[in-house]
């Protein structure tokens, strides 16, 4: 299989994960137990021991959908994946590797009692694999990687409320990361030898810091705030709702498009064009 067919079924795969996570409930979790009232006053609960253990696969994977409120942290190495989390919750922790593809989740999260915004039952997994090739969230766990990833290519998505954090990415190839949720990305550097793309289409702000050897292209159509610092030889901004955006980055050309919203440019630029739109305000 040559690069260009390579990317082509790479794209597939996560357009076909994109559209499976949309048919599930980011909260994957069944009806809520109604609790019955009493009169009596209970006892204030203490929150259950957290326990680490290694959770059983089978299988080899480069991709990661992770559903519903599991934290991750993934770092660089052997195959393996961890949990910390109640004991009573290890069972309902949904693990399946297929087709290259790592699904984590949790079997009726209400059903259990995980409230994914308190920090006593919060689940963490603990991931690793020798090469991430393509990442995509979908509820309000946050996703963390911890150390340098290596890879051909990248491929981020977030559909969720849920954060995204990457240490360091070095592709040899390209870097794509999609967005049409509101969880918060910050990309602490990205290097790639081709292009690297972010297309934001949600409320979430997204901070990167990149050295992109070939195109950066940026295009936020929503309210998300956007940030990007360091260099790339020639970068495409478009900026087409009221956001605020920051270009901190170095360029050899820029060609801005701003319609609406806020534009900090403070980088270097040998050549630029910018296109501004009535509603939009551009500061050099």
């Amino acid at each position: 299989m040559d690069k260009r067919d390579y990317k082509t079924a790479m794209n597939k795969v996560f357009l076909t994960i994109l559209g499976v996570l949309l048919l599930i409930s980011c909260n994957s979790g069944g009806p809520k137990n109604e609790s019955s009232k009493s009169d009596e006053v209970s006892a204030p609960v203490q929150p259950a021991q957290k326990v680490r253990k290694p959770l059983s696969f089978s299988g080899t994977f480069y991709q990661i959908t992770c559903i519903g409120s599991p934290n991750v942290v993934f770092t660089e190495g052997d195959y393996s994946i961890e949990a910390e989390a109640p004991e009573n919750i290890l069972s309902a922790i949904h693990v399946d590797v297929d087709c290259n593809v790592l699904t984590l989740s949790i079997d009726r999260e209400d059903a259990i009692g995980i409230n994914q915004f308190s920090s006593d039952n919060a689940v963490t997994l603990y991931v690793s694999c020798p090469s991430l090739q393509l990442l995509a969230t979908c509820g309000t766990g946050n996703f963390k990687s911890i150390g340098a990833i290596h890879n051909t290519d990248m491929h981020v998505g977030c559909l969720g409320t849920g954060s995204i954090e990457l240490d360091t990415v070095m592709t040899s190839g390209t870097f794509k990361y999609e967005s049409s949720g509101d969880g918060n990305a910050v990309f602490h550097h990205i290097r790639a030898d081709h292009d690297c793309s972010m297309l934001l289409s949600g409320a979430g702000s997204t901070t990167a810091d990149v050295d992109i050897a070939e195109k950066l292209l940026v295009q936020n159509d929503y309210t998300g705030d956007v940030s990007v610092s360091g260099k790339a030889n020639i970068a495409d901004v478009m900026i087409m709702e009221q956001s605020n955006c920051v270009a901190a980055f170095d360029a050899n050309q820029l060609n801005l498009t701003a319609l609406k919203g806020n534009v900090a440019l403070k980088g270097k630029y040998k050549q630029k064009e910018v296109n501004q739109g009535k509603n939009a305000r551009v500061s050099l």
